[in-house]
């Protein structure tokens, strides 16, 4: 009579010792190594030469000026709410229009904006620290923007990539635009270099990217207050 023989299956566990995992990846380690270089390389340069972006941020409350409310918003204003949601969005999309960023365009003089050449990134100046003043005499086309590189000296200065001296209050003539620098007596070692981009805008594409950059939300739903903020690389320019 055959005899069945049965058997249950062993597991087995394969064990690597210290030594042998070591060998097994010791070839991917100049590319780990290559890999963790590069990245960190990466990395050092996107955080030296990336402008250094600030967020502005204020409050602003919303009141009811007038009086002479009806019943009816008054019952709104108290019960439902919906007179307060209401005006609250009112005076959202009235700051956020163009017509509101026109105005602080032209207050500001933001439509020509200076930035200073260093040796690693060009940086927005305040228009209030701009060492020299660059006056547009007369321009063609307002609706085409205008850019030119200055390059300062003490009793001279020169335009873009051009050799030829000119004397400060002299009237220059560049494309479709006149216009005339002169010095206001800022010491032009406070900054990076003596090379300036001057950049001017048109009125009406410059307050639509202004109008969509300023953000504006309720602080919350019972509350009158909006919070107003704004990415900026200068904190001055940008709670002006």
């Amino acid at each position: 009579m055959a005899e069945e023989i049965t058997g249950k299956p062993t597991n087995t566990k394969l064990s690597l010792s210290p030594r042998e995992i070591l060998f097994r990846y010791v070839r991917y380690i100049p590319w780990m190594i290559i890999s963790v270089s590069l990245m960190m390389i990466l990395a050092y340069v996107k955080l030296r030469y990336s402008p250094e972006i600030y967020n502005v941020a204020g409050k602003l409350l919303v009141t009811n000026l007038s009086p002479y409310s009806s019943g009816g918003e008054k019952f709104d204003d108290i019960f439902t709410m919906q007179g307060n949601s209401t005006r609250i969005n009112d005076e959202i999309e009235i700051i956020k229009s163009s017509s509101i960023a026109t105005r602080v365009i032209k207050s500001l003089g933001l439509q020509l904006q200076v930035y200073n050449k260093g040796k690693i990134r060009s940086s927005i100046i305040h228009f209030q620290e701009v060492p020299f003043d660059f006056t547009i005499q007369s321009i063609r086309d307002s609706a085409s923007a205008f850019s030119v590189l200055l390059k300062l000296r003490d009793s001279y200065y020169t335009i873009n990539e051009q050799t030829t001296r000119h004397n400060y209050n002299e009237t220059i003539s560049l494309g479709s635009v006149f216009f005339s620098v002169s010095l206001n007596g800022k010491n032009l070692k406070f900054y990076g270099s003596d090379e300036f981009d001057v950049i001017w805008h048109p009125i009406e594409p410059f307050a639509k990217g202004l109008s969509k950059s300023i953000t504006v939300v309720q602080a919350n739903d019972f509350t009158n207050v909006l919070n107003l903020a704004y990415q900026t690389e200068n904190i001055r320019l940008g709670s002006d």
